[in-house]
């Protein structure tokens, strides 16, 4: 960019690409002007400022700037309720806390998003399915939720037209894109039912599992799965019903049932599907791991996992080359597939029962969930602790997932307090570097450029770059004598690749 000082922002920038560069804009010296309330996208490079390049909306005024939201805490305001200290004091917003990789904004986990009031009873499952988070209750409720701003879309309770009448323990679903997919539901009187997005519509119910073995057992209906692309979907049955179904979902989303597997386990506790779509793999109260394949359920390998309690929860990692377990006896294992022999294992990884496990999307974390209220996080190939959040809920935790739109930065969990919790990863306990009074004015946004070099906005639009660990200063883009004093930065969003930024920004009130 060097000759290009004095020159119009429009020149400039034909300038430099002619050159094969990136434009430079100082920050006070452009006499670009923006429009309130209006949305701009920036190029970023980490060692040079900020240029502006697409800007919508609005009047005009001279308020330059972009903010950067995190991940973990702005994101939530005004649809989820936050747990915030009342010692919240300027020292602590204007902090930011990188640990691991993962950067915070504020001094502890207490400013976590959480999700109160989705259900009013105990929450067993959450996961995410395109650009929805859908999750279900002991009360049989079912609800759908916008992933990134947790605002309520749809939910179904007991005596609504269409709601479960029983408990509902599991939910599975697949997306076709964003805005378009299945979620399905299984009852403990077990039936099953087809939802679709974007709006929770009920389209069929389907008695999947009656308590045909014991018309007094507790679980007709346990657990469900389909495969990624949703060509399949699998069914277990509890104690009244202990078959495994394999389903085909037809053009007018009823279940076609295509396979059968009886007396699969004395309860189906859990079905996952390896990535490839070749393989199905149940757990039970017998103490089994199984494998089957799709679609003909064949029969392709059992492991007989007996060590002091059942397993409660099989997932296949993002390869299918891996299957980690985890259950009562406390212990974390790892198997290879299809042969399942022990890869590793993590033996008393909680205190108590270990409910759930989850991959993150690139397979190198593994993080737990436990009726002991914790979470923590493994490596996945030796299973080496990462990270550990005690007392994560007011109770015990029944499930726990990676959010696949975050790549691995975001893990829902949900439990006995009734509550959905949204953490930042891959760090959960927040425990080393930081860096205090990284502005003048409170920090309204962090984010990463690359794995070792972060960004910071505060809210009077100054921008700072660090290089982690040590939060050495790389560079800084102060506002400018004609920014608009009495502005607020609100809201930002880094693109993946940290090449990006959109940011909303406005006058104050």
């Amino acid at each position: 960019a060097k000759g290009t000082q004095g020159l119009g922002g429009q020149e400039r920038r034909k300038r430099v690409r002619e050159r094969g560069g990136m434009p430079i804009v100082r920050r006070g010296k452009s006499t670009r002007r923006l429009k309130t309330g209006s949305v701009r996208l920036t190029d970023i490079d980490p060692l040079i400022d900020i240029d502006p390049l697409i800007d919508v909306g609005g009047e005009a005024s001279d308020h330059e700037g972009p903010s950067l939201v995190t991940l973990a805490t702005t994101r939530f305001d005004s649809v989820t309720d936050r747990r915030r200290r009342s010692s919240q004091i300027d020292e602590k917003s204007q902090t930011v806390y990188s640990v691991l990789g993962a950067v915070f904004q504020g001094a502890d986990h207490s400013d976590t998003g959480v999700i109160s009031g989705s259900h009013k009873t105990e929450v067993f499952c959450a996961i995410y399915v395109g650009g929805y988070l859908a999750s279900c209750a002991l009360d049989g409720s079912v609800a759908l939720r916008d992933a990134h701003t947790h605002a309520l879309i749809a939910k179904y309770e007991r005596g609504d037209e269409g709601a479960h009448d029983e408990g509902v323990f599991q939910l599975a679903g697949f997306a076709r894109s964003r805005k378009d997919g299945c979620v399905f539901s299984i009852d403990w009187s077990g039936y099953v039912k087809v939802w679709t997005l974007p709006d929770l519509q009920l389209r069929t119910t389907t008695l999947a599992h009656p308590k045909k073995l014991d018309s007094s057992a507790r679980y007709g209906g346990f657990s469900v799965a389909c495969s990624s692309q949703g060509e399949y979907i699998a069914t277990g049955g509890g104690d009244g019903c202990r078959s495994l179904k394999l389903w085909r979902l037809c053009s007018d989303y009823t279940l076609e049932c295509i396979g059968e597997i009886k007396n699969a386990h004395d309860v189906v506790y859990h079905l996952d599907f390896a990535v490839q779509c070749d393989l199905l793999v149940s757990i039970g109260s017998d103490h089994t791991i199984k494998l089957w394949s799709v679609p003909d359920l064949a029969f392709v390998a059992e492991k007989l996992d007996v060590n002091g309690g059942s397993n409660k929860h099989a997932i296949f990692s993002p390869d299918g080359e891996t299957l980690a377990t985890c259950g009562s006896d406390l212990h974390i294992k790892l198997w290879s597939v299809p042969h399942l022999e022990l890869k590793s294992s993590r033996d008393g990884a909680h205190a108590s029962e270990i409910r759930r496990i989850a991959y993150s999307p690139d397979g190198s974390t593994i993080a737990s969930c436990s009726l002991d209220a914790s979470i923590r996080l493994w490596s996945a190939t030796a299973l080496s602790p990462i990270g550990v959040l005690a007392d994560a809920h007011a109770g015990k935790i029944f499930h726990i997932t990676y959010a696949p739109h975050e790549g691995g930065r975001i893990l829902t969990s949900c439990g006995a307090d009734h509550d959905i919790k949204v953490w930042a990863t891959p760090t959960l306990a927040m425990s080393a570097g930081s860096h205090q009074i990284a502005f003048a004015k409170e920090v309204v946004g962090i984010g990463f450029l690359d794995a070792r070099t972060v960004l910071g906005v505060s809210a009077d639009l100054s921008i700072k770059v660090w290089a982690l660990p040590s939060f050495v200063e790389l560079a800084r883009s102060e506002p400018g004598e004609g920014s608009l004093k009495p502005a607020e930065s609100r809201k930002a969003s880094l693109s993946p690749d940290g090449k990006l930024l959109a940011a909303m920004f406005g006058r104050e009130g």
